[in-house]
């Protein structure tokens, strides 16, 4: 049976690898052109469609080649928690630029963001 997006639910974050990242603090935010997660059982490519500005999510096999490991502490935090939640946000567009996710509970923990042909990974944080 092939895995869909709906199966990393309840799976556990192993790791996280970016390509070609950048960490601007002043925005709390990292750009990259890809981003992995690597759960427990599942791998979930996340990158930018060039021609409409969209994510693509996809489920692979293996990991994919010249990616590395990012060690932002703020992703990090999340290595080893339970992935409970996930949220497709479509623009007044019509197009699928936003994908969320939360670990844990409810609350929102990362958002990954299209703009530009490139990925926002946003932190989300409660005020």
């Amino acid at each position: 049976m092939p895995q869909t997006i709906a199966n990393i639910l309840g799976q556990k974050l192993c790791g996280i690898s970016l390509k070609k990242s950048e960490f601007i603090s002043s925005k709390n935010e990292i750009i990259a052109d890809e981003i992995v997660f690597h759960f427990d059982e599942i791998i979930l490519q996340i990158r930018p469609l060039s021609d409409t500005d969209e994510l693509q999510l996809s489920i692979l096999d293996s990991p994919p080649n010249n990616t590395i490991l990012y060690n932002y502490k703020g992703l990090n935090n999340f290595i080893g928690k339970q992935l409970v939640y996930t949220w497709k946000g479509i623009n007044s567009q019509g197009y699928f630029d936003l994908f969320t996710l939360a670990f844990e509970y409810i609350t929102p923990n990362i958002s990954i963001v299209c703009e530009g042909s490139a990925l926002k990974i946003l932190i989300m944080k409660s005020i």
